[in-house]
């Protein structure tokens, strides 16, 4: 049987006999250590933990069977003693090497239990902090409510004490509730869920395409319903057979593609700087970034359905698949969501970062839970509409603000344009980059401010100054358009590509040749 020390570790020999001992405790150490130990710490049992006092008369000798005091081999002569002096000092240190490497074991053993259990109330802390942040927050949104509807009562008490007289309309704005903060109603959410629903398993059971490009393109059309004073278009959109376009002449033109005719024109009174269509049984809704408004207009009336006043600059506005919402992107970081009604929109959540950024253009997911919003240094904040934060962030090196978004049919993919005229395609699975284009080459484009997939996801266009590109995914072979100078807006059908002009108040429409 092989022992050890409990101070040293180093292996113990019975052979020297009264030099092993056992404590009270049953730990077996030299006791030349163990009775340095107990002088140098007052006679406190060092295997202790509650500072018991130990004495050399409790400590128990062994020794191995069928030796005595006899076997003890003599003491070295004198006539080495000087030798011997040296051996005795080098031990000594020896000791106090061992007695030192067991205090630090031991206080090394009780730093990492004493560690542990702050790190483990730090994070029930962390939790508690967490639970009662969520509840305060919860607290405010209540009483933001509370607050909203005591005011309503008493505005309608008031009207009731002057005779009613109170206008209809103003009863309806003062019982409004206040919009959320990074959160969503429970209505919107499960409306929203219900479309991401349909739109999934249709998306899903959609056979693949056999689309492939033209070998050449030509002009099939070019319409110019626009003032003759236009001179540029600055937003262009599509819903089913139908164009939006927005021109420099403060006037959207609904264009029908299969009638070849204008379908309603509006009237904003200021230049638009981004818009998107949504079907509306049998018209189109118009979603339209005016100023500091957002606005809702209706291709069957002509007229502004609602509009809303957020107090910042509203640089993208993107419809809801579900046709009911909308969403609008600030310039001071914010993502607003509308709910749009019979009569009127109403401003229902609130959604911002703690970091203060500059948002620059955004764009909605084709099942309606994400939304990707670019910032002028190059991050991009995908927000998770469903879990109510922030999905992932995404940035590039060089700071290259982002300028256009858009996501591919398929909903894998997602493009942005960038102000040094790059053009980024991104993996959402991954939430890495698979391609960088317009960085290199005989055909770069000066600027880019137009993206579109095509309604199979397999090709992207990018456009802006200097023409209109097509290139493949996974092949990443680029197609130019021949003769457009300027692109800088594109909508993509299955069977032609339509580009706008910020110099022209034409679309022109391209289509395979013969």
């Amino acid at each position: 049987m092989s022992l050890r020390c409990a101070i040293s570790g180093e292996p113990i020999s019975l052979d020297n006999a009264g030099d092993v001992v056992v404590t009270p405790s049953g730990h077996v150490c030299l006791k030349r250590l163990l009775l340095t130990k107990l002088s140098e710490n007052g006679g406190v049992d060092p295997f202790s933990d509650g500072g018991r006092p130990l004495s050399e008369d409790e400590l128990v000798t062994l020794a191995a069977s069928g030796k005595n005091q006899g076997d003890v081999p003599p003491p070295p002569p004198s006539r080495i003693s000087s030798f011997s002096g040296t051996l005795q000092q080098l031990a000594k240190e020896y000791d106090a090497v061992l007695l030192e490497l067991f205090d630090t074991r031991k206080v090394l053993q009780d730093t990492r239990r004493e560690l542990s259990q702050a790190l483990y109330q730090n994070d029930a802390a962390l939790r508690v902090v967490a639970r009662i942040s969520m509840e305060r927050d919860a607290a405010r949104q209540e009483s933001q409510r509370f607050q909203a509807a005591a005011a309503a009562s008493t505005g309608s008490s008031s009207a009731e004490d002057n005779g009613g007289a109170a206008p209809r309309k103003k009863a309806r704005v003062e019982t409004q509730e206040l919009p959320l903060t990074n959160d969503i109603p429970t209505a919107d959410l499960d409306t929203m869920l219900t479309e991401w629903e349909k739109l999934h398993k249709a998306r899903r059971a959609k056979p693949k395409t056999t689309y492939s490009l033209p070998a050449s393109w030509k002009v099939a059309d070019s319409p110019s319903y626009h003032k003759s004073t236009c001179k540029g278009l600055t937003a262009v959109a599509s819903s089913d057979s139908n164009i939006v376009t927005a021109g420099k002449d403060k006037q959207i033109m609904v264009y029908d593609t299969e009638k070849k005719s204008v379908g309603a024109t509006f009237h904003p009174k200021c230049v638009v700087a981004s818009l998107d269509a949504m079907p509306n049984d049998g018209s189109v809704w118009v979603v339209a970034a005016c100023g500091q408004e957002a606005r809702i207009y209706n291709s069957a009336s002509e007229e502004v359905h609602a509009s809303c006043n957020v107090g910042d600059t509203v640089v993208e506005v993107s419809g809801h698949p579900t046709n009911k919402h909308c969403c609008a992107v600030t310039k001071g970081g914010k993502l607003l969501l509308f709910r749009i009604g019979e009569k009127d929109m109403e401003h229902v959540s609130t959604f911002s970062s703690d970091q203060s950024m500059e948002y620059a253009c955004g764009g909605m997911h084709p099942d309606g839970l994400l939304f990707a919003v670019g910032t002028t240094n190059g991050k991009i904040e995908l927000w998770d509409l469903k879990n109510k934060n922030i999905g992932a962030n995404l940035s590039v090196d060089n700071d290259d603000g982002v300028t256009k978004l858009a996501f591919s049919s398929s909903g894998y993919h997602f493009a942005s344009a960038h102000q040094s005229g790059a053009v980024r395609v991104w993996d959402l699975r991954k939430n890495k980059i698979l391609a960088e284009l317009n960085v290199s080459g005989d055909q770069l484009l000066q600027s880019v401010t137009g993206i579109a997939f095509h309604p199979d996801g397999k090709y992207l266009a990018y456009g802006g100054t200097g023409g209109l590109h097509i290139v493949m995914l996974k092949e990443w072979k680029v197609t130019p358009i021949p003769d457009v100078k300027v692109a800088s807006g594109i909508v993509w059908d299955s069977q032609w590509i339509a580009s706008i002009s910020s110099e022209a108040r034409a679309v022109t429409f391209h289509t395979g040749g013969d």
